[in-house]
């Protein structure tokens, strides 16, 4: 026996339905591999954040002699200010900034991945929506909804 064309559009629908199931499914197993990977690059960003802010204190807080001074004018290139420590606890101070902003956009990318899931919910909820959606007494209204001259 023939279809008719409610059998076939349902029967296509639930097609649809399930291809927008499996790409969320896919979609957020690229999600988790991609926050995994932040939350990793994040802690190995705090050893270096660490490293600089102890730097940071020693120029800052330290008194150097007229030695140290004329290495440290050397090593940032300016003969002319007689406080390199300043320069140097500027651009640790710049670098801390730098991490710190990584540090921020990762955690950002993370939040906005989870609040992405937060629209389907789990594999488990998008299974359950799937089969809401696809049973066939709700395909059957929605087609008569969608297209009420052939339901007459």
């Amino acid at each position: 026996m023939a279809k008719t064309k409610k059998e076939k559009w349902i029967a296509k629908e639930n097609a649809r339905l399930l291809k927008a199931h499996h790409d969320y499914r896919e979609i957020l197993e690229q999600n988790q591999i991609i926050i995994k990977n932040n939350l990793w690059q994040i802690g190995l960003l705090h050893a270096p954040v660490r490293t600089l802010m102890n730097q940071y204190c020693f120029f800052k807080d330290h008194t150097f002699d007229e030695d140290q001074i004329e290495i440290m004018s050397a090593c940032t290139g300016d003969r002319t200010n007689m406080d390199p420590q300043h320069t140097l606890y500027c651009e640790i101070r710049f670098g801390i900034k730098v991490l710190e902003k990584e540090q921020e956009r990762l955690s950002n990318q993370n939040y906005e991945l989870r609040q992405k899931e937060k629209e389907r919910g789990d594999v488990a909820e998008s299974y359950q929506l799937y089969l809401r959606e696809s049973d066939s007494e709700v395909l059957s209204k929605k087609y008569d909804e969608l297209f009420p001259q052939e339901v007459k």
